[in-house]
């Protein structure tokens, strides 16, 4: 494929973002386009929310790439099925700050406040392995059901089993695969990546960390969001998910760099030739 080519896919490619969300692939000119606009959020410095904005435009985006893929698989998942909330479960700053509204708004938030935080106590220093072996359940569980549903991460939007059979052999220890929806896992990670770069385009914390830790740290402080807006790391005491590594830190930098429609650092996805 020579250089007018990849410009042409690349020019389909944001021009279907605009309408139909990111490609379940890696497509540079749709993720800068991506990227720029979740940026653009936290451009607006008179919205004292733009941290939650984020997280809802956030959700919003992969869901619009969700419901305009090709093909969907038989997947196994269905209401009352709980299995994968006994697991470690990884959100961003942002994300912490839509469910801690969401939570705040309702009557009975101090005591949700309270599960979360024995939630977090209890899973303190555990992997996901671990968490999983202690039958630790998310504390947003109510009946089998997410009682955050409509602001859950994108940890929980982006996973589909394809087989039950196959998730309850993992759940009581019995196997250590679940096959899974590959588009909707390459979504994940390429909307992931997108808000990453966006957050440390704007100079904050972008790092993902543990759920109820992160919960737990925003209740015992009101002004967190406005804090990590300015550009502290509130979360830096939570258990991350872990550091970065060059390849990992080089993408992004390609994804700031393209958004802001500048010269891209020297890197092995776009070729010259």
């Amino acid at each position: 494929m020579n250089r007018e080519e990849r410009r042409r896919i690349a020019r389909k490619d944001v021009e279907r973002y605009r309408t139909q969300g990111l490609p379940p692939r890696l497509s540079l000119g749709a993720m800068f386009a991506h990227t720029a606009a979740l940026r653009g959020i936290l451009e607006r410095k008179d919205d004292p929310e733009r941290g939650t904005r984020l997280a809802l435009a956030f959700h919003a985006g992969f869901e619009r790439s969700m419901a305009n893929l090709d093909a969907e698989p038989r997947v196994a998942c269905s209401a009352g099925c709980s299995m994968c909330c006994h697991n470690w479960i990884s959100v961003t700053a942002p994300e912490v700050f839509v469910i801690a509204a969401e939570i705040g708004r309702r009557a009975t938030a101090t005591d949700d406040a309270a599960r979360i935080a024995r939630a977090a106590l209890a899973g303190k220093g555990l992997d996901r392995d671990a968490r999983l072996d202690r039958r630790l359940a998310c504390p947003m569980l109510a009946s089998d059901l997410c009682s955050i549903y409509a602001v859950r991460p994108l940890a929980c939007r982006g996973f589909f089993s394809l087989s039950l059979e196959a998730c309850q052999a993992v759940f009581k220890g019995e196997g250590e695969d679940i096959p899974a929806w590959r588009s909707a896992m390459l979504l994940r990670g390429i909307h992931d990546r997108c808000m990453a770069a966006a957050i440390q385009a704007a100079g904050l914390a972008h790092g993902a960390f543990e759920m109820t830790e992160g919960l737990t740290m925003a209740f015992a402080d009101p002004g967190a969001q406005a804090r990590w807006l300015a550009g502290e790391d509130v979360f830096a005491a939570a258990t991350h998910d872990g550091q970065d590594d060059a390849e990992e830190n080089l993408f992004r930098e390609v994804l700031i760099a393209g958004a802001a429609g500048k010269r891209l650092p020297e890197n092995p996805w776009t070729p010259t030739a």
